[in-house]
């Protein structure tokens, strides 16, 4: 008698430590006898599947398959068929649904118990709900592409930075050597004029692509523009304009401007913003071919509460997938290798973070052989601010591509 208590309480307390190691590890067991069509549920069994072990006194396997997700159920019952048929054991994930809604992912295992014959006769295995290492897994899988995504972009952008500052760098020591040797005879030779302005083009070149890495890293660096002060958008990108004129008529390029003489201000940095409007238009000039055009319009959103800037071309256009790569720091739309147009690539991630450093949104619209269109949104400034005027009718300074006005003077 006294072992028959003894082995009682040990049966108990293995079955107390077996529901907690359960629960610990969002595990549930279950036993199917195949002959006599019986179910049998660990308490956890019922939590995993969203039940209440009150409201069912014998679970089925109706219960069971009630709640796996339809596209997971075909293919879990073939394997459990032919497990049966042929064995050993299975092990299949499975999405489940819960009567709120709720979506878990479950680790099915089974095995079973055959005869000598080795027809199946009992059928039993645990299900371990892993809803959160799927999602970590998922996480850890994103969080590797896109460090190989940026490792990547970033060796290609060292690639493309080298070729940028050797060739400017080897032309400035190329023609110095020359100076310095004299090459064409004592420094008074007219030809070393040619040589100063290679040097001179060069050096500015190599100044240009520093200044917009620091610009760049100084714009990530800062909250705000420290430099603020109230802007005057019109006659800032009629100068943007002026001075990319000649770069167009070079390029048989027309370059259309509508700006409203009487846009209200944008409180920025001006050198900052000039900077972004100069890499808008000069992106454009670039990437627009012979006898395209380039449109600068600019006007007021009353209803949206915007001041707009549009920067339109004819030229080459880029795909949707490129567009993100185009606006990313450390990245380019043609790789390394194979590159049409000269450039550091930088343009277009400093425009957009300096206008949204100030408040505004840049996106882009583009079609492939069909052109580009970059839209500049700033928010209006409330006229008691003093930098708004109030005497602009709403709707009435909207650009008309049909009335545009050609500029083809510098």
């Amino acid at each position: 008698m006294a072992q028959g208590v003894r082995l009682t309480g040990e049966a108990g307390r293995v079955r107390r430590l077996l529901e907690a190691a359960e629960r610990m590890t969002a595990t549930g067991s279950y036993e199917w006898d195949l002959v006599g069509d019986r179910l049998w549920w660990s308490p956890n069994m019922y939590a995993l599947l969203g039940y209440d072990a009150a409201d069912i006194k014998t679970p089925n396997t109706t219960h069971f398959f009630d709640r796996v997700h339809p596209q997971d159920l075909g293919p879990l019952r073939d394997l459990i068929d032919r497990t049966l048929r042929d064995g050993p054991t299975f092990q299949h994930v499975v999405r489940v649904l819960r009567p709120s809604g709720e979506l878990r992912v479950l680790d099915a295992r089974g095995d079973f118990v055959r005869t000598e014959a080795g027809s199946p006769i009992v059928m039993y295995g645990t299900v371990q709900d892993i809803t959160d290492r799927c999602r970590l897994e998922t996480a850890l899988k994103a969080a590797c592409a896109r460090a190989t995504e940026a490792s990547t972009a970033k060796s290609e952008f060292l690639a493309m930075m080298s070729h940028e500052l050797r060739t400017p760098l080897n032309v400035v020591i190329g023609f110095s050597e020359m100076m310095s040797q004299e090459t064409f005879g004592a420094l008074g030779d007219t030809r070393y004029t040619e040589c100063l302005d290679a040097i001179l083009e060069s050096s500015r070149h190599l100044l240009e692509i520093i200044d917009t890495i620091l610009d760049l890293s100084k714009i990530d660096a800062q909250a705000t523009p420290t430099d603020a002060a109230p802007v005057d958008l019109t006659r800032l990108v009629r100068r943007v304009v002026q001075q990319l004129e000649p770069d167009a008529r070079r390029g048989d390029i027309t370059l259309l401007t509508d700006c409203a003489a009487d846009l209200p201000s944008v409180r920025g940095d001006h050198r900052l913003l000039a900077q972004a409007f100069t890499h808008l238009l000069a992106n454009a000039v670039k990437f627009t071919r012979a006898g395209g055009k380039v449109t600068v319009a600019a006007w007021i959103d009353r209803p949206g509460g915007h001041v707009c800037v549009d920067v339109r071309d004819t030229g080459i256009g880029m795909s949707a997938e490129a567009i993100p790569r185009a606006l990313s720091a450390f990245s380019q739309v043609e790789g390394s290798r194979g590159r049409r147009f000269q450039g550091v690539g930088l343009g277009l991630p400093l425009a957009k973070r300096t206008v949204e450093k100030h408040g505004g949104t840049l996106t882009i619209d583009s079609v492939p052989g069909v052109g580009t269109t970059i839209a500049v949104r700033f928010p209006l400034q409330d006229p008691a601010d003093g930098n708004a005027p109030s005497d602009v009718e709403p709707g009435g300074v909207n650009p008309d591509a049909a009335a545009l006005s050609e500029r083809t003077g510098a």
